[in-house]
This record gives C-alpha cells, sequence and structure tokens, in this order.
C-alpha cells in the first residue's frame, strides 16, 4: 500500500460519520468513534496508485476528499474503466476472494481512510446495523448495474454509450455555467472516455469532434461543457 500516512484529525474523521453514504445515520457517537479510531489517513498524488489489480485485498478505502478511478487491466493489455470514487465513496470488493480484480488510481490529491481488511470485518460482526447497511449498499450496486445490463448498454453504439456516460457524469460531478450549458471539469482524457464506454480512441474522438462541429459540446484539454443537453439524452435514448 503507497500513499502518506499522517495522524486523524477530528475533521478527517468526519468522513466516516453519520452522514457518509455506507452508514446513512445509522451509527451512533461511540460506534463512529470506534470506527475513526481503526483508521488510518492516507495522502494519495495525482496518478498514484491505491492498490494494484491482482494484489492481496488488504482492506477498506473510504475516500474522504479527492476522486479516484476504478479501472481493469484485460489479457490484452487494454484498460475499462469502471467507476470514478469521490468523497463519501468506497472502492468496491472488500470481501471478495482473492486479490483485487481492479486497479484504483487517484485522478487528483485524494484523502483516503483505510482500515484493515480483518479489522474492518470484526468491526461489522461487532456491529450488525453497519453490517446491514453495507449490504444494502451492495444489493443497490448490484441492481444498478442489472438495470444497466437489461437496458442494453453493453449492446449500444458509440454515441449512444458516450451520452449516457456524459449525462450521468454531469448528473455527479457537472457545474451549472452562469453563459449556459453544464461544465464536466475532471482530469479525464479521450482515452479514459473511451475505456469508459469500451471502445476505441479514435472512435470516440470522432464522436467528440462531429458533437463539437454541432455545437452539442465544447471541449477544451480535460474539460467537456455540454451544450445542448436535450439533444445528449435525445443520443442516450435512441
Amino acid at each position: 500500500m503507497s500513499g502518506k500516512t499522517g495522524r486523524k484529525s477530528r475533521d478527517e474523521q468526519l468522513c466516516l460519520d453519520g452522514s457518509h453514504p455506507v452508514f446513512p445515520r445509522l451509527l451512533d457517537d461511540d460506534e463512529r468513534t470506534s470506527l475513526a479510531n481503526l483508521a488510518s489517513m492516507i495522502s494519495y498524488h495525482l496518478q498514484e496508485m491505491l492498490y494494484q489489480q491482482g494484489t492481496p485485498i488488504l482492506g477498506l478505502y473510504f475516500i474522504c476528499t479527492g476522486l479516484a478511478k476504478v479501472a481493469r487491466r484485460t489479457l490484452q493489455g487494454k484498460s475499462r474503466l469502471i467507476a470514478l470514487v469521490s468523497d463519501g465513496g468506497v472502492p468496491p470488493y472488500l470481501f471478495s476472494r482473492g486479490g483485487h480484480i481492479t486497479y484504483c488510481a487517484a485522478l487528483k490529491p485524494t484523502q483516503v481512510a483505510f482500515i484493515e481488511r480483518a479489522a474492518f470485518r470484526g468491526w461489522l460482526e461487532r456491529h450488525p446495523k453497519a453490517a446491514l447497511s453495507l449490504l444494502e449498499r451492495v444489493s443497490n450496486e448490484v441492481g444498478e448495474a442489472w438495470t444497466e445490463w437489461t437496458r442494453g448498454e453493453y449492446y449500444m453504439g458509440v454515441a449512444q454509450k458516450l451520452a449516457c456516460r456524459l449525462l450521468e457524469t454531469a448528473r455527479r460531478f457537472g457545474l451549472p455555467q452562469a453563459s449556459g450549458g453544464v461544465l464536466i471539469d475532471l482530469p479525464l482524457t479521450h482515452q479514459d472516455w473511451a475505456d469508459w464506454i469500451g471502445h476505441s480512441r479514435e472512435r470516440t474522438n470522432d464522436v467528440f469532434c462531429d458533437w463539437q462541429r454541432r455545437g452539442i459540446v465544447a471541449l477544451k484539454r480535460h474539460q467537456v461543457l455540454i451544450l445542448r443537453e436535450d439533444l445528449l439524452h435525445k443520443w442516450a435514448s435512441e
């Protein structure tokens, strides 16, 4: 495990309080304190790995501040972006058998509360309410993945997949602009977008360039400004 470890402050422990999405208002003060006492605060720099694909699963990573990507490398050496994990998020597969089936890298300076696997599992056994909350979260994520499958995303074309990803990313991270449109300002390259939708960079670039010519989006380095959200919804629903 890389990163720089530091002492926990009370403010840093707040990422484990009752507002955390994994434990929505289920923990009392003693439970929050006992969980926070298990955590080590770790700082990761841009592009630094939280964990590598194939390495043993050592514990749980609570993303307190920052942004990380979860991705998987194929046997052909290609990468597939699985998810973006931001404030309050938890990369998956804590209790998967074997090693990590993905890797996780910081996309910006990221502060993580790390809890060793055995310690967290023991804590869950002593706090069944929290275990049920975690089970509910995992069930919801499985349900969302099933919904994604049944709606046919795996059979969509490049433009339709990209439209869906842009709209979802805008919903989570978008910044409405006074001059109009929604800005996605994340350290994602066109290769990252291509990896995320499972297509080549060339085909993904072709769609981006076509949409820019039509005035649907405006592109600048790692920024995507959505100018015609209505047309993206149309692409996504076709």
